[in-house]
């Protein structure tokens, strides 16, 4: 039997900035752990189209909590 590859996956969207972490066997992956944050960047881009500085480093801390996160799943 294969031995499960550890995965892991932050994905930062307009609404959420979402963790997953999993055990891939096989091409298949099974959920270990995961982890959402409603970051709702879409509501924070400035006039020129650039998002601001406050939100930047909103997201920031979330995505450094979900990799201590990720880390911490191994």
């Amino acid at each position: 039997m294969e031995a499960p590859e550890r995965l892991g996956c932050i994905d930062i969207g307009s609404n959420t900035t979402r963790l997953l972490v999993a055990d891939r066997v096989g091409g298949r992956l099974s959920w270990i752990h995961q982890e959402r944050a409603f970051t709702c960047i879409a509501r924070e881009f400035l006039a020129d189209g650039r998002l601001g500085a406050e939100k930047v480093a909103e997201v920031v801390e979330v995505v450094r909590g979900q990799l201590r996160s990720a880390q911490e799943h191994g």
